[in-house]
């Protein structure tokens, strides 16, 4: 089994960093000791033998893959303009919502 090594007080802090999280630094040494536990399950969760088992794609009990996606009857032009809040017709307005926002 590889044994990693120990996480740095600079690798936590920087990943802290990109995750744009300002923890002080005994968070990051609390931090530090967390993750180091976390991979160290992690590598022996590698080290088990899955030869033979097949991988599990969902918890529920499905026979198959879902059906095809087929579009369906849509709504009503005249309905979804009653329940429009906003509308410049046949079109309905929203606010936006990329970018810098309104």
């Amino acid at each position: 089994m590889y044994q990693m090594d120990p996480l740095t007080h600079d690798q936590v802090a920087k990943l802290a960093k990109l995750a744009r999280l300002s923890p002080s630094d005994d968070q990051v040494e609390r931090y530090r000791h967390d993750l180091a536990s976390i991979l160290q399950y992690v590598e022996r969760l590698n080290a088990l033998n899955l030869d033979g088992v097949t991988p599990l794609f969902s918890p529920l009990d499905q026979d198959g893959p879902l059906g095809e996606d087929v579009a369906g009857p849509g709504l009503p032009t005249a309905t979804l303009m009653a329940m429009a809040p906003d509308r410049i017709e046949p079109f309905v307005k929203v606010p936006k919502v990329i970018g810098e926002g309104a």
